[in-house]
């Protein structure tokens, strides 16, 4: 039977959410992320695949996965994973990279209009009481007008590359 075990390092009702997500045939089992690591022995011992949220895995616990099919991490990169070590006994790594792709971006987005319009130095003068003082010397500024994109897309847009739009 296809066993898989999800080391959470949410709260309890995401791992609910997973056992119900389970597709047919699927026998679902969780733990919490922060068990000691002999209390994860077990699972991940009988694990033909594995689930992780944070990712991270040590490699005792890897070396224990005898019957592990795949690691699925639920995050974009592979910081605590050694990938050498997975490699050597055979198990793919897949991550859920782009999956906040539009998230990332509308708060880069945003980052860059509290940039430009300086607002964290706005706020500190208001906490400060200077706020009828310029702020570094320059007065704020309106995005209207300004064209807005990856500098790279302005001139011979690489393949997949939006080009800049004038806001």
């Amino acid at each position: 039977m296809n066993n898989t075990l999800f080391i959470n390092g949410q709260n309890e009702w995401v791992a609910g959410i997973f056992e119900q997500a389970a597709p047919e045939g699927y026998t679902t089992n969780w733990i919490f992320k922060k068990s000691p690591e002999e209390k994860k022995l077990a699972p991940i011992a009988e694990a033909e695949y594995l689930i992780l949220h944070p990712a991270a895995l040590s490699d005792d616990l890897m070396r224990a996965a005898k019957k592990l099919r795949l690691i699925q991490l639920l995050t974009a990169g592979y910081d605590e994973i050694n990938l050498d070590l997975a490699k050597e006994l055979g198990i793919p790594v897949a991550t859920n990279g782009g999956a906040n792709a539009h998230a990332v971006a509308d708060h880069t987005v945003g980052l860059l209009l509290s940039l430009y319009k300086r607002i964290p130095a706005c706020d500190r003068s208001v906490r400060e009481g200077s706020w009828r003082k310029p702020i570094n010397g320059f007065n704020t500024f309106e995005v209207s007008g300004k064209i807005l994109g990856p500098y790279r897309c302005r001139e011979n847009r690489p393949q997949g590359c939006s080009p800049p739009v004038r806001l």
